[in-house]
């Protein structure tokens, strides 16, 4: 069996050598030792790093992926199939999720845009909310539209963790 040092693992299969360390701290790629203490791996970390980085591509959390390899390693395809494919199905679910609030966002953007375009030119001074909402000699702030889940569509929450990647916010 041939054994490699973390160089040249990392030099065979692209993956820097601080990401082949990183992923052995976390568990997903594990390494023998050397007399003198290097890190060595044999040919099958090839197909590991490969299922990691693929499973790094759709989407599932690092502790996720590690479970997936610990599967991958000690049981037949089968039971990775099935594991993997509960944890596209969420992947899935939280695009569409994340789908829903971009398009209600996309909407809240063009409404305002709409509406500030729709605002005459005034040289008054600024007051809360009058160059956003249209509105002229209010006072306290207002939306140019629901900033919430929109249509009556439920806000779902990501996972521990992950943030949305927009934040619509208030505009007034």
């Amino acid at each position: 069996m041939v054994l490699m040092r973390v160089s040249e693992l990392a030099q065979r299969s692209g993956v820097a050598a601080t990401t082949l360390r990183y992923y052995e701290q976390r568990g997903l790629l594990p390494a023998q030792r050397s007399p003198s203490g290097y890190r060595l791996y044999d040919e099958r970390a090839l197909d590991r790093l490969t299922f990691i980085t693929t499973a790094k591509h759709l989407g599932p959390a690092l502790n996720q992926i590690a479970e997936l390899t610990a599967l991958w390693a000690a049981h037949p395809c089968s039971r990775v199939k099935e594991a993997l494919a509960f944890r596209l199905e969420q992947q899935l679910e939280s695009a569409r999720d994340r789908t829903a609030e971009l398009a209600d966002f996309q909407a809240l953007l063009r409404t305002t845009h709409t509406r500030l375009q729709q605002l005459p030119d005034r040289d008054a001074p600024v007051r809360s909310g009058v160059c956003v909402s249209g509105r002229s000699g209010t006072t306290g702030s207002s939306r140019a539209a629901p900033t919430g889940p929109a249509h009556g569509r439920q806000r779902h929450h990501l996972p521990a963790g992950r943030r949305p990647r927009t934040s619509p916010g208030r505009l007034a």
